[in-house]
């Protein structure tokens, strides 16, 4: 491509290498109910009992891809997180157990790596293990923004966070290759890609290898996941989460780093220019290190201003695959979880004011408390600069407002469901109270009406068949007088309770 067809921006980008970078995909599932099950921890091992059931033979069927070693189909394909392979000294150790990096000591979180090679390795010539690279093809205005028709990419691995809570975080990642150098420009354009299903097949260039598609990915991530009696783990169709870690190849500006953050954090290519609102989603701890928190996901860039720093030449495949992609995780699972709950609210579910409504506001008052006591964390970590990351990236799914928002309108429905059900009763109890002080007061008015019981015997002695006959017939009109009397009470009684009830309401 000419140079002068790319506009200021896409020049630099153009020329900027990256030398080292991952891109992390994350794909939600809710494996309970809304997290309603009673029997959570239950749950929960029952998933992690199918995951560890699932094996690389299954894996391989359901992908169509043959392992580098045919004896590794009998094998698991994922194998438990423990603590002595994945533990971060640096997370305290509550965060260490939501995470699910104390193994078997966990019972909040049960975290999963995938064991198997199979994604990022095959068979190649001579019976030799070659990298499996999937071709990521471009679209015509794509190749125009980077001059590159395609990336080959490569999956490098899998985990699986699965929280106790009934949601489950699936984290897939790869790395592109290309001939020569990797630009920033071509990283954004396969970023854009590979996170929206909104292509279309006439729109890109013919390429004869196999194709990473958006719906491939989707249907990789699929394949990872066990399979449930109950209910089927399925992935949402629409767009994926990404959370991108890039290192330069060469220092840069400031304002260059946080545009190219940006970007990334927002799955964005070069069309888009940010505007200078959209610099508080940015936190840059150094100079040579800028975070993005999205909610299409995030970015970390980061380039060697010396290049002798350890930090920065580990933080790839260190520090931001043990630490920042975790927080990330459990930033994440906060914002599902309250997803989850907000769509209680304004679901119509049950009768209102009925029983099942207030049993499920008792269940929703439960687990927002739960959710408060385990998850839902100020300070996560003995280092500054890692809490920094989880609050920023905290604020930005606005976890604390929202934590309130369903706080504060389960109560408040909640009041409303119980004077709904104090108005019922006072309704009932005026209807009982006319129909008991309407019976008593025409039992009193039958002390004349009606002839004593004690000279009755007298009375039917000495009256005439007509006498008696009158007589029986005022006893008998008499009693159901009293029933019909009573009715009409209850009836003015619950009048009476409407009434005043609505007027207080009204006042």
């Amino acid at each position: 491509m000419e140079q002068e067809m790319l506009s200021p921006q896409q020049q630099v980008l153009a020329g900027m290498a990256v030398r080292d970078h991952h891109i992390h995909a994350f794909f939600p599932i809710t494996f309970l109910d809304n997290g309603k099950d009673a029997r959570a921890e239950t749950s929960l091992e029952t998933l992690k009992e199918k995951v560890l059931d699932l094996s690389v033979a299954q894996l391989s069927d359901r992908l169509g891809w043959s392992p580098d070693d045919a004896k590794a189909l009998q094998e698991p394909a994922w194998e438990l997180v423990m603590a002595k392979d994945n533990a971060a000294p640096d997370f305290y150790p509550h965060v260490q157990q939501i995470l699910g990096r104390k193994g078997e000591a966990s019972r909040l979180c049960r975290a999963f790596v995938l064991k198997t090679p199979l994604l990022r390795r095959m068979k190649g010539e001579n019976n030799r293990p070659q990298d499996r690279l999937l071709c990521t093809p471009f679209r015509q205005a794509a190749i125009r923004r980077c001059g590159v028709a395609s990336l080959d990419t490569c999956i490098d691995g899998a985990r699986l966070f699965a929280f106790r809570t009934g949601i489950a975080i699936l984290d897939i990642w790869w790395h592109y290759e290309t001939d020569g150098p990797l630009q920033a420009s071509a990283v954004l354009e396969g970023n854009y890609f590979l996170s929206h299903d909104n292509y279309t097949e006439n729109d890109r260039v013919e390429i004869e290898r196999h194709e990473l598609s958006p719906n491939l990915l989707r249907s990789i991530a699929q394949a990872l996941l066990p399979e449930m009696e109950a209910k089927p783990l399925i992935l949402h169709p629409g767009r994926r989460i990404l959370y991108s870690v890039v290192k330069l190849d060469q220092p840069t500006d400031k304002s260059t780093i946080r545009l190219l953050a940006l970007r990334l954090g927002h799955r964005q290519t070069t069309d888009y220019q940010p505007s200078q609102e959209a610099q508080g989603e940015l936190l840059q701890p150094f100079p040579y290190l800028c975070h993005c928190s999205a909610l299409e996901g995030g970015a970390s860039v980061i380039f060697d201003a010396d290049l002798t720093s350890d930090y920065v030449e580990h933080f790839s495949k260190g520090t931001s695959l043990h630490i920042y992609v975790p927080l990330l995780v459990a930033s994440l699972h906060n914002h599902f979880w309250l997803l989850n709950q907000t769509e209680w609210i304004p679901a119509h579910r049950c009768k209102a004011g009925s029983r099942g409504e207030s049993e499920d506001l008792e269940k929703i008052y439960e687990q927002t408390i739960e959710f408060r006591r385990y998850f839902h964390l100020p300070m996560v970590s003995h280092i500054s600069l890692h809490n920094a990351f989880y609050r920023h990236s905290q604020e930005t799914f606005h976890i604390h407002e929202r934590l309130q928002y369903v706080e504060h309108t389960t109560r408040d429905v909640a009041e409303l469901v119980k004077t709904r059900r104090t108005q019922w009763l006072a309704r009932v109890s005026g209807a009982i109270g006319g129909f008991l002080l309407t019976h008593e007061l025409l039992e009193a008015l039958s002390s004349w009406a009606v002839p004593d019981t004690r000279v009755w015997a007298v009375e039917i002695r000495n009256a005439s068949p007509e006498r008696l006959e009158q007589l029986v017939s005022l006893v008998e009109h008499w009693d159901i007088g009293i029933f019909c009397g009573s009715i009409l009470g209850a009836l003015l009684g619950l009048w009476i309770s409407w009434h005043f009830g609505t007027r207080i309401k009204e006042g």
